[in-house]
């Protein structure tokens, strides 16, 4: 049964700021007008679906206006400020021309689905804005075209799902049981937190942006976009480039696979087991003390590897060759030139830093030069004495 829409209309600027009471009137989109709301009622939980060209924006009811989540607003915006009413109004008049929209609500689904005509406007449409307050709980199933942006905050849904074409995708503070999110030209943005099993991907150059990832599984993927990721909490992770990447990671908890096919792997603080292999390039890693299982490899690049003090480890270096900061000059300085003297290296170095039963750790640059170094606490968590002091 499809309940009443019990709040429908395209506004005039007057009546964009006098129509609702105090307990419905949204944060303000700068530089834009309110033209059109509508209200429906609904239980806690549903789901959202939305297939349009315009903007959108997803936030939850304000707990303390709305404490039973049985409310939905839905507001359009578009471009125009306060300065504009005078001059405005017979444009504004005008809009339902320029596009339509349609919402309904059957049984626990909430859809909108938005249209501008391509035959009057075609890849320049209007800049219009679809902001949407919904339950808490409700799931979320977004779809928008062209250069739409789509932004998410604060949500706690069991689905999301949200595909962009050529905009970017911003989410905030989101818990759910699922979370896929992709852009196909767009970048990816998670601030705060995002918490779930995860599948975030981006096409051609879009980039992928994360503050704190945590759940089960965690997929991460671009294909020639840069991924800078803060810290990754799973059981499993797994983090791809079909063609290029710089991947900055801060720390990686749990277990993880990273495969890119050219570019740089850069991973502050390893907390868990570990495959991180570049076709072409660099990697650096950090391990900390926790027993794992580690290989790094670059094909055709350099590896460094920072180990903890102190480091219990078995090594297998495997390296066209090797070299070992200050820490080690000790060992350097013992050995006697000979031409296997980078064996001998690699034989004392093992048995000063290797432990039998503790965690096992190799490192792959058979045709570029493999560091060893020691890796004190605040570099592990990208701090250094200096900036303690400060």
């Amino acid at each position: 049964m499809q309940r009443p829409n019990w709040g429908a209309s395209l506004l005039s600027p007057a009546d964009s700021h006098r129509c609702y009471s105090s307990t419905s009137v949204p944060e303000v989109i700068e530089g834009t007008r309110q033209i059109q709301f509508w209200g429906h009622e609904t239980e806690p939980f549903g789901t959202l679906n939305i297939d349009t060209p315009f903007h959108v924006v997803i936030k939850p009811l304000n707990p303390e206006k709305y404490p039973e989540m049985n409310r939905a607003f839905v507001r359009l915006f578009a471009p125009g400020g306060e300065e504009d009413e005078g001059q405005e109004n017979s444009t504004l008049s005008h809009w339902s021309d320029l596009y339509t929209m349609e919402t309904s609500f059957v049984k626990d689904q909430l859809t909108l689905t938005g249209k501008i005509p391509k035959d009057i406007f075609g890849d320049c449409p209007p800049q219009i804005t679809c902001l949407v307050e919904i339950p808490i709980k409700f799931n979320v199933n977004v779809k928008v075209e062209g250069q739409a942006n789509v932004s998410l905050s604060d949500m706690e849904s069991d689905d999301i799902f949200i595909r962009c074409q050529h905009g970017n995708c911003q989410l905030k503070n989101v818990k759910s049981g699922k979370i896929d999110v992709y852009c196909e030209t767009g970048s990816l943005e998670s601030s705060g937190f995002l918490q779930g099993n995860i599948r975030l991907g981006c096409g051609n150059d879009g980039m992928i942006k994360a503050q704190r990832l945590q759940g089960q599984n965690i997929s991460c993927r671009t294909v020639s976009g840069n991924m800078d990721i803060a810290d990754i909490y799973a059981s499993e992770t797994m983090i791809t480039a079909s063609e290029k990447t710089i991947l900055n990671l801060g720390s990686c908890h749990g277990k993880a696979l990273i495969n890119i096919n050219s570019g740089n792997i850069n991973i502050k603080s390893v907390e868990g087991n570990l495959e991180a292999i570049t076709q072409m390039g660099e990697v650096h890693v950090a391990l900390t003390n926790t027993k794992k299982k580690v290989y790094v490899c670059s094909k055709r690049g350099d590896v460094s590897i920072g180990l903890p003090k102190p480091a219990d480890m078995d090594l297998d270096l495997l390296a066209a060759g090797i070299q070992l900061t200050k820490d080690f000059t000790y060992l350097v300085n013992s050995l006697v030139e000979t031409t296997d003297q980078a064996q001998l290296l690699l034989m004392a170095l093992e048995e000063t830093v290797g432990e039998k039963g503790g965690s096992k750790v190799t490192g792959d640059a058979k045709v570029g030069i493999l560091t060893i170094k020691y890796q004190d606490w605040l570099s592990s968590i990208g701090l250094s004495a200096d900036d303690n002091d400060k």
